[in-house]
């Protein structure tokens, strides 16, 4: 498999005076396998694509500023997950320990 990460500027966008460039990461891969046999041939293969906002690049005449994008859905899966994984974790320790006393 093979995997490629790169960071990509967007098409410009003009809004108010200003043009805004998205900036993305792109993480890309994809894999393929071939069989050829006497009397037969097969082959398989699968890609993805991921795309993550960085931020936007404003330009106004000269300048330039990076406005950064905060994912906020990742951060709260990434919370629910630590609550998913700790709390059954706390939960079997207590009864453990519940257990272990008597």
């Amino acid at each position: 498999m093979r995997i490629q990460t790169e960071v990509v500027r967007g098409s410009p966008i003009e809004a108010q005076g200003r043009v805004w460039v998205p900036i993305v990461r792109r993480t890309t891969g994809g894999w393929q396998k071939a069989f050829v046999g006497a009397h037969a041939c097969a082959a398989q293969g699968g890609a993805f694509a991921h795309l993550r906002p960085l931020g936007l690049l404003e330009q106004r005449g000269d300048a330039e500023r990076f406005v950064a994008v905060h994912d906020r859905t990742r951060e709260t899966l990434l919370g629910l997950l630590t609550v998913a994984v700790v709390v059954p974790i706390l939960l079997a320790l207590g009864a453990w320990l519940t257990h272990r006393q008597r």
